[in-house]
């Protein structure tokens, strides 16, 4: 992967009403679960001391980049932490991580 770039949560995203954004989050943290598809990290807090560094850590990050005609669909749509979204930034996803999101969503039903 390519240098970090700073990655915030989707500006797309955050223009959604807060309950839209909460259910997004809700089914996407349901079907990928808490670990990031790309690296594998555990996106889940040990202690209380590192809440803040759990908002930084956990990010949305759109499958195909909407820059590349991606989708604001939830099928467009995965958790993954801080440090590979900055990595994949823009860049369509590889054949591997394509698999692996596709085994996880049926594992998830």
């Amino acid at each position: 992967m390519g240098a970090f770039s700073k990655v915030v949560f989707l500006s797309s995203l955050k223009k959604m009403s807060g309950k839209v954004r909460k259910e997004r989050l809700k089914t996407l943290i349901r079907i990928f679960g808490y670990t990031c598809p790309f690296c594998n990290v555990d996106m889940i807090p040990k202690s209380p001391t590192v809440s803040r560094l759990y908002n930084d850590t956990r990010t949305i990050d759109h499958i195909v980049p909407l820059s590349k005609g991606g989708k604001n669909s939830l099928d467009n749509l995965t958790l993954c932490c801080f440090k590979c979204n900055g990595e994949k930034a823009d860049k369509l996803p590889s054949d591997e991580f394509l698999k692996i999101v596709e085994t996880i969503r049926k594992r998830a039903g």
